[in-house]
């Protein structure tokens, strides 16, 4: 885009020495350069500062795949080319690249550019008010398009579908309109009870007298009232229409039966119908997986008067509207509402629009969101593939396993306009810091389970590894780090009481795992770690303190014959950490590249002997000697690791070493975290296998993907206990695991879904079964 709004030109390519001129663009006038943003094929995060862009951001999107609103008064005020002159007014211009990726598309393209071939790109171009025309890599120049074929290609593009983020579920609704009549003057019950007060406090002697006082009452309480706050009315209503008719599929004529039955004081008709609805919310509206706060409440609808009141109902069975309760759970719900009503009526790929959907959502809730959006772009069920564009000014609205997905947008100065931030997120997410106000590291004991760690070098190395093979592989090798918090504690004597910040001072207690490095400073905190007690209770089991240097023992990972594993540095290998201490120089030394030669690996190989095996002594002993006293830092050196790593092709011998070294521990790692937050659950309220089961089968009614269905059977598994009557239900628990391959790639969803939850239920049937065949041969045996 370009001259639109605060988007006025690049300027930063168009006064860098090596850009220059696309064969296509138009530089008549001078050179212009487009503000191009890169979209996320799934999900984008726009991120930015007021006044930065953001909004205009999405309606600019929308633009360039609609053709639509190419506005004169959106052009850019502080443009050279703004003017109100006689054949000098000018229109945003804007361009959309895309690729296609079916039959249909293909034979479109290649209708209008023969050449084109199979996964191409293509940009069609909206220049203002002249032509639309396309660029392809066939065909660099401008290929002018005709009506028809503008229209096709149109046609052809995903659809814009805009979630309003600031419509709230309404708290009551018509009965009378949701049974499909007109909207009644008198449909608000404040309204009718003013109608109905005026009528009963006042004692008149002849009709004249009662029309005279009365008419004016109800005139004011029938008139028309089309004022913002009637027009958002109609909107609540329409979405509380839609959970009630698209979402739970209850029948329009329920309303009509149910209106007749108050009409008719029929009080047992009237509670069967009502109790029915609620059966069918929830059946069909699935809330529970999505908003994980609190899973203990129901959405219910009460009949009131003319109304249908929506209502929460507790754990206690108390009902409350959601005025009553936060704003958070009603703009949620107004989220999921309008999303799956809509999915339920879309066959083809979409561009959903956000902004700024935080506004009411507490940090767990973005969580949720973030979750909600995930399944949307990326559906479990297997349905089209669809792209999602969000605003947002949360650090909890953001997805720290995907900061590639992260656009920061920066307002400059005069009339440079915005700008797009280059590689937002390589520099410890900056600059995050100064569009949010804060950074991903400050956000600790947020996430859902923590992992402890020394210092904030583990951290970068933990999180920024797990993210690189999250990004370059098509497994899920990494942690989940919108789940995960790493919590740097500082060094190794801190690490007990930052855990006894966490864990030792009552309240529900957060899952932790503590890695600590094998020297004897790593080693004394892990043993004061389990020395502490909370309340009789150890701050952490032993299966939860993890000490490298056994780890490492008996781990399958790859290091050099001279080291001896103790800390998170010693799984990087040797040509890695050459290249990444000799970029830490080349920034903070300021050296040549014949300088930085200087530092060999044969050095640092020499070194390992005296540094007792330690990758990191020998490198600080080597990088001080080879240039003349100098330090190398612990956090700097681990940045310049992961530019190190993302640099090595592919195929790298040693890229594909340090990725095997740590997906075997972020495995190890993960693993531990899920066991530690089992056994937190397992101390409040044991779990057992129908409720495993039943919960399931309610979180994912329609499908499911291959890496939740294996996380379920080892849930399964740890819910079992040792008594003989488990025992064959984890020989079918393995024969699950091999007959609908889930011990090789978890990648997509499970094929075979039906079949799955078939075989569930029979397990649970066969474990009730063979516990009651096991009693009766235990009395059998007695009895004997």
């Amino acid at each position: 885009m370009r001259f639109y709004r605060s988007f006025n030109f690049d300027y930063e390519r168009k006064w860098h020495k090596s850009s220059k001129e696309e064969s296509w663009e138009d530089v008549t006038q001078g050179w212009y350069p487009f503000v191009r943003v890169n979209i996320d094929p799934e999900v984008t995060a726009v991120i930015g500062a007021n006044e930065a862009g953001k909004t205009q951001l999405l309606n600019a999107i929308e633009s360039a795949v609609t053709g639509t609103n190419l506005d004169p008064s959106d052009f850019c005020r502080y443009s050279v080319f703004f003017s109100v002159q006689t054949d000098e007014i000018r229109s945003p211009e804007f361009g959309a690249t895309f690729t296609t990726e079916t039959d249909e598309e293909l034979d479109l393209l290649q209708s209008i550019v023969p050449s084109f071939e199979t996964g191409a790109q293509f940009t069609l171009f909206h220049p203002g008010a002249a032509a639309a025309f396309l660029v392809t890599s066939a065909n660099p120049g401008p290929v002018p398009l005709e009506a028809e074929q503008l229209t096709a290609l149109l046609d052809s593009f995903p659809r814009i579908f805009k979630l309003d983020t600031h419509l709230a579920m309404p708290d009551t609704m018509s009965i009378a309109e949701l049974a499909g009549r007109a909207p009644n003057a008198l449909h608000s019950r404040r309204k009718r009870a003013g109608l109905f007060n005026s009528v009963a406090s006042s004692v008149w002697s002849t009709a004249e007298e009662f029309g005279t006082n009365l008419f004016p009452a109800w005139r004011a309480a029938v008139a028309e009232n089309l004022t913002e706050a009637e027009e958002r009315r109609r909107e609540q209503f329409e979405l509380g229409r839609k959970l009630l008719v698209d979402v739970a599929r209850i029948d329009p004529s329920s309303f009509a039966r149910l209106e007749a039955a108050i009409d008719g004081e029929r009080e047992g008709e009237i509670e069967g119908l009502v109790g029915a609805m609620n059966v069918a919310i929830a059946e069909n509206l699935n809330f529970h997986r999505w908003w994980r706060q609190d899973s203990n409440f129901d959405i219910q609808v009460k009949a009131r008067e003319r109304e249908l009141a929506l209502v929460i109902r507790d754990r206690t069975k108390a009902s409350y509207s959601f005025d009553e309760r936060s704003q958070g759970l009603r703009y949620f719900l107004s989220y999921f509402v309008q999303l799956t009503a809509h999915r339920a009526s879309v066959d083809r790929s979409e561009i959903m629009l956000l902004d700024e959907p935080d506004a009411f959502l507490s940090s767990l809730g973005q969580q949720d969101l973030l979750r909600v959006i995930q399944d949307y772009a990326t559906p479990e069920t297997g349905a089209a593939l669809n792209q999602v564009i969000y605003v947002t000014h949360s650090p909890f609205l953001i997805d720290r396993n995907a900061g590639q997905r992260i656009r920061v947008l920066d307002k400059g100065a005069e009339d440079e306009g915005t700008r797009i931030i280059r590689d937002a997120t390589q520099n410890h997410y900056e600059p995050l810091r100064t569009s949010l106000g804060t950074t991903i590291a400050e956000t600790a004991f947020i996430g859902g389970k923590n992992l402890f760690v020394e210092g904030l070098a583990d951290q970068v190395l933990i999180a920024g590894v797990s993210n690189h093979l999250s990004r370059e592989s098509d497994k899920a090798l990494g942690l989940d780090l919108n789940d995960v918090t790493i919590v740097a504690s500082g060094s190794a004597s801190s690490l007990p009481y930052m855990v006894f910040l966490a864990r030792g001072r009552g309240g529900t207690l957060p899952p932790c795992v503590a890695v600590l490095d094998g020297d004897a400073e790593g080693k004394r905190a892990a043993s004061e770690l389990r020395q502490k007690l909370s309340k009789k209770r150890r701050l952490l089991d032993d299966d939860f303190i993890i000490e490298f240097d056994e780890w490492a023992s008996a781990a399958p990972i790859k290091v050099e014959s001279e080291v001896a594993p103790k800390e998170i540095e010693d799984l990087i290998p040797l040509g890695l950490v050459v290249d990444a201490a000799r970029e830490y120089a080349r920034a903070f030394e300021g050296l040549d590249d014949l300088a930085l030669s200087k530092l060999t690996a044969d050095a640092i190989r020499a070194a390992l002997a005296r540094a007792k095996g330690s990758m990191w002594d020998a490198l600080a002993t080597s990088y001080s000697k080879a240039y003349k006293g100098a330090h190398i830092d612990k956090v700097g050196f681990a940045r310049e690791v992961l530019d190190a790593l993302s640099r090595r092709p592919k195929t790298d011998q040693e890229r594909l070493e340090i990725e095997g070294n740590f997906t075997t521990l972020l495995a190890f790692l993960g693993e531990a975290l899920e066991n530690a937050e089992r056994a937190e659950n397992t101390h409040r309220n044991q779990n057992r296998l129908a409720r495993v089961i039943a919960g399931f089968e309610r979180d994912h009614p329609d499908g499911v993907l291959k890496k939740r269905a294996r996380a379920l059977l080892r849930e399964l598994e740890l819910a079992l206990d040792d008594s003989d009557n488990s025992d064959h239900v984890r020989v079918d628990l393995v024969a699950m695991r091999r007959t609908f391959d889930l011990d090789g790639n978890l990648t997509g969803s499970l094929p075979n879904f039906a079949e799955f939850t078939a075989a569930l239920r029979e397990l649970e049937v066969s474990q009730r079964t063979h516990g009651q065949e096991n009693a009766h041969s235990t009395v059998r045996a007695r009895t004997d």
